[in-house]
């Protein structure tokens, strides 16, 4: 009988690739355990981002780099259990 049941005994990971084929072993080299992941860290580089993005002139490249910081931060802190606003 066909079983829906997916056993998945790999650890949980934080992948910034859209596209990843999931194998016997894992190819993603965009990819890093979340266990690996410095949460500290992932606070600090969006609040930094939020600071840049809110003191760049609107519009600005700088802007939008700073936009894309924390939005980034922002994911990480969710995989790992953030509330960043």
């Amino acid at each position: 009988m066909f079983s829906s049941t997916i056993d998945i005994s790999f650890p949980k990971h934080f992948i910034l690739n859209f596209y990843v084929t999931i194998k016997k072993d894992i190819s993603c080299p965009e990819a890093v355990k979340l266990d690996e992941i410095d949460s500290a860290a992932v606070a600090k580089g969006y609040e930094a981002a939020k600071a840049r993005f809110s003191s760049a002139e609107a519009g600005s490249a700088a802007q939008a780099e700073a936009q894309i910081e924390m939005e980034v931060n922002r994911s990480l802190g969710v995989a790992v259990g953030l509330s960043l606003a």
